[in-house]
């Protein structure tokens, strides 16, 4: 994977550290005011800051950027099937939305990507500029559990990558490189003697 050498080890890089960006909890078929407002600010923000880092680096190190748990507020995003998607087997999902389980929530993540593309165009040039990407899983997309929602964004960010001049510049990585260098984990972020990174909502009662 992309996120080690040839020996196993965790490739050393400079840490970026971000959570809870809730991407696609205005993906409602109603919505208030101040989610939009929240998307909008959001959007703009995260615009810069990849923007920022994917030009400026720390004594010449890539950036390993940790994003510390609900990245994608799944919990939030409400979809409705129609009849005869292959995403839905359950009755329920007419009613209540689609759920949490793997074609569901990657039909999801698909939305949030769809609804945030330019935040994920500008992830992929960051990507693309020979960083990596950690997703730790948090409480509200829990989901990156299933190997297709880690697909989804996988080739999401590869398609975007592939999209940009950069891509075709002499020794751009290719789009399958780009992809490699998404990992994703269950619980917690480890390097020895470096750091140790976890959502944290495994100690909430509730």
């Amino acid at each position: 994977m992309g996120l080690c050498n040839a020996d196993g080890k965790i490739a050393p890089r400079n840490l970026l550290i971000i959570s809870d960006l809730h991407l696609g909890e205005d993906i409602k078929p109603t919505n208030k005011t101040g989610f939009l407002k929240r998307a909008v600010r959001l959007e703009r923000e995260l615009l810069s800051f990849f923007e920022h880092y994917t030009h400026k680096r720390l004594d010449e190190r890539p950036w390993r950027l940790i994003i510390n748990g609900d990245m994608v507020d799944f919990l939030s995003v409400c979809l409705f099937p129609r009849a005869g998607d292959a995403e839905t087997t359950d009755p329920e999902d007419f009613v209540y939305g689609l759920g949490s389980r793997p074609q569901a929530a990657q039909h999801k993540m698909l939305r949030v990507i769809e609804r945030h593309q330019d935040v994920f165009r500008a992830l992929a040039r960051f990507v693309g500029a020979g960083n990596a990407l950690v997703i730790v899983a948090g409480n509200h997309d829990i989901e990156f559990h299933w190997d297709p929602v880690q697909a989804a964004v996988r080739d999401g960010l590869a398609r975007l990558w592939a999209q940009t001049p950069e891509a075709e510049q002499a020794g751009a990585p290719s789009a399958e490189e780009v992809a490699q260098r998404v990992g994703f984990y269950p619980w917690f972020y480890y390097e020895e003697n470096v750091v140790w990174v976890e959502h944290g909502h495994q100690y909430d009662d509730y």
